[in-house]
């Protein structure tokens, strides 16, 4: 019997922090022997908020180095950037039908999004989409998320369903979401009410020296 398959995919929008080890990375460590891992390099997701001179190829091999770091396993462990898979675009493409703009401007971190950075452009609206297409191109059984994508993963499987539907068939595969008990949402240390954060420069990286 192959093994069941587990898919996360990590922002490129800057090192690793110590949430991304106790939301993802400490949770791959515990299960890598019994799945297969597929862990996506997300640089089209970093792109929501474009930074000029900004390496995102850089930042990509950066993280795939420290995943590795952190002690997976390279043989039962597929690490990869996401714009080097152009069927990610195609399929979301194809699910793009399946939902309204409306049900996308109500996402809760669009809303917030759109606040602070006092633009509301097409990147961070279709986010969710992407995310689907990212989820069921590679027919995860697992998926492990943080607490604040609660909401884009009952649009991803609300977007399968009316996918699957629509042709007559279980095209798409809906895996297990879990929002782990410990790490779901990591805080911030300059202002505990808000989860940490890379742009707002309230985070621990994880190759902070000690003084830091």
């Amino acid at each position: 019997m192959p093994q069941p398959r587990f898919f996360t995919g990590i922002q490129a929008s800057g090192t690793l922090t110590l949430g991304h080890y106790l939301g993802v990375i400490r949770h791959i460590l515990e299960i890598q022997e019994e799945y297969e891992i597929i862990i996506m390099i997300c640089d089209l997701h970093a792109l929501t908020i474009p930074k000029p001179n900004f390496n995102y190829r850089e930042i990509g091999h950066e993280i795939a180095s420290l995943l590795y770091a952190c002690d997976l396993k390279e043989e039962n462990c597929k690490i990869f950037i996401q714009s080097e898979i152009k069927e990610h675009v195609e399929l979301a493409y194809l699910l793009s039908p399946h939902i309204t703009v409306s049900a996308l401007s109500n996402m809760i971190q669009y809303k917030e999004k759109k606040k602070e950075k006092e633009s509301g452009n097409l990147a961070l609206l279709s986010y969710p989409v992407l995310m689907a297409a990212d989820i069921f191109l590679y027919d995860a059984d697992l998926v492990i998320v943080g607490q604040d994508q609660t909401q884009h993963l009952e649009l991803a499987t609300n977007i399968a369903q009316k996918f699957n539907n629509f042709y007559n068939k279980n095209l798409l595969k809906i895996p297990q979401f879990t929002i782990p008990h410990l790490g779901a949402k990591i805080m911030g240390l300059k202002n505990p009410q808000k989860k940490m954060s890379k742009s707002e420069n309230d985070f621990l990286a994880l190759l902070d020296n000690p003084q830091v």
